[in-house]
């Protein structure tokens, strides 16, 4: 990678009056300077240059440098003086004072800025990309194919946004923002009233955990929270790296039309369609990978391609689950498991914001959290997570899931078979506010369905 870095190939501007606008522009607009000018910066302006009038290139050079050191844009002098230090030909010094002079004595008022910063981010772009070519090119020939997509991504990536921040005196901004987050119709349900309430609706960019010991339902839950929304209107897509897309249509299947599984294999195409189709419901997309080869990157490209081929955008993305979810980086150490997941959870939470909705994932608790009885202990908390401790200390929302052995099976049938059981969702982390509570669930075993209860009357 190195070699390829020393032999950066410099583009250069397809006009010269077009490189001498955007220079030049650049001494009128400090903001676009600084955005753009960090992309068009050479280690030395003789030798390489983006532009074909190398002196535009010193120009930029110096400004940036000066720019970086003294956080603020070089007036007159100092660049005169920047040009006399740094300029040992007196010939060229003089052409260079001549160009800048030229710069900043030139008319903009007929030229539009936003055509002169779209030459430039057009420029920059194609420029990134080729050298992007290159370092693909010598990732293929060394055999590492993981980091190909985003090189590619990163090299066009160039950032533009105007984000100064908000005051808290723009009462007309920051009200509606503060009524967005406690508006019942905003974010995303956990599939329960009370939970909605105490600790408000999953919002947009935010990111939750539902931590459970093997086998107590981890999965389930994450159902529950797609079957919730899906039922608000809301477009679902859950990422499975355990389940495949069979067992988990068929505990959906079974959830909604309240069917076992002798119900579903004898429901009609033409009555789940037509249940399926209620303009009420939104929609819920299921990908399944192998365990550890998807990572935030692959969750990013594949919502891309929906949004492209599909126009179909996310409400709510669930992970299933976060300790078998890959890093970006495929060669990532994991033996420092708290780092290791702590990164994980940190890119998914770069995808909840790059696509501007929620995401929940599971983790997993240690044997300390097990009952004597088998099922979990009466009450279980974080200090029972072990690896997944860099999830806790990430995670916007970290909920538990309690289920005693005698609470699994909570009624039987007349044979003795557990058909209902009780769940208890302890809230242990809450970014925004009260955590600590509990709030009980059954579920029915034989359609999977949960709902809320109350611990006071038997199910």
């Amino acid at each position: 990678m190195s070699d390829i870095l020393e032999e950066k190939t410099y583009l250069k501007f397809d006009s010269p009056t077009m490189e001498k606008l955007i220079v030049g522009w650049f001494f009128k607009d400090r903001s676009m300077f600084l955005k753009l000018a960090q992309y068009l910066v050479t280690k030395n302006w003789k030798k390489n240059s983006f532009f074909n009038d190398e002196k535009l290139q010193f120009l930029v050079n110096a400004c940036y440098a000066y720019s970086d050191k003294y956080k603020k844009m070089p007036n007159e002098d100092a660049i005169y003086a920047m040009i006399e230090k740094l300029i040992k030909d007196d010939f060229l010094k003089e052409e260079v004072k001549k160009l800048f002079k030229e710069l900043k004595e030139k008319d903009y008022s007929e030229i539009s800025s936003d055509f002169i910063k779209d030459m430039a981010v057009s420029f920059i772009r194609h420029e990134r990309a080729t050298e992007a070519t290159y370092k693909c090119d010598a990732e293929i020939k060394a055999g590492n194919y993981d980091n190909l997509d985003k090189i590619m991504r990163d090299a066009i990536n160039v950032n533009l946004e105007k984000d100064l921040g908000t005051s808290i005196k723009d009462v007309k901004e920051v009200l509606p923002m503060i009524q967005e987050v406690h508006d019942d119709s905003e974010g995303c349900t956990w599939g329960s009233a009370k939970l909605d309430e105490k600790i408000g609706r999953i919002q947009k960019g935010e990111i939750a955990a539902i931590a459970g010991l093997p086998g107590a339902g981890k999965t389930a839950w994450l159902g529950h929270f797609a079957l919730s929304n899906f039922k608000e209107k809301k477009n679902v897509i859950i990422f499975s790296f355990e389940v495949n897309k069979q067992r988990l249509s068929t505990r959906f299947y079974k959830s909604l039309f309240s069917l076992d599984t002798n119900g579903i294999l004898n429901l009609q195409p033409e009555t789940a369609d037509a249940s399926l189709n209620d303009p009420s419901f939104g929609d819920i997309r299921i990908i399944t990978k192998q365990a550890n080869t998807f990572s935030s990157n692959d969750i990013s490209a594949t919502l891309n391609d929906l949004r492209t081929y599909l126009n179909w955008e996310p409400d709510l993305i669930l992970v299933d689950y976060i300790l078998i979810t890959s890093t970006n980086d495929k060669n990532k150490d994991s033996s420092d498991t708290y780092k290791y997941y702590k990164t994980v959870t940190e890119e998914l939470r770069n995808v909840a914001v790059e696509f501007n909705c929620p995401l929940i994932t599971a983790c997993q608790l240690n044997r300390d959290a097990m009952g004597d009885k088998g099922g979990s202990k009466k009450v279980v908390t974080s200090k029972d997570i072990s690896e997944s401790r860099g999830v806790l200390d990430t995670v916007d929302y970290l909920l538990i899931i309690e289920q005693t052995e005698e609470e699994k099976y909570a009624k039987k049938d007349a044979d003795g078979k557990g058909v209902e059981g009780i769940y208890r969702l302890r809230t242990d982390k809450n970014r925004n506010g009260d955590n600590s509570f509990v709030v009980p669930f059954k579920i029915n075993w034989k359609t999977l369905k949960i709902e809320e209860t109350t611990l006071d009357k038997k199910i």
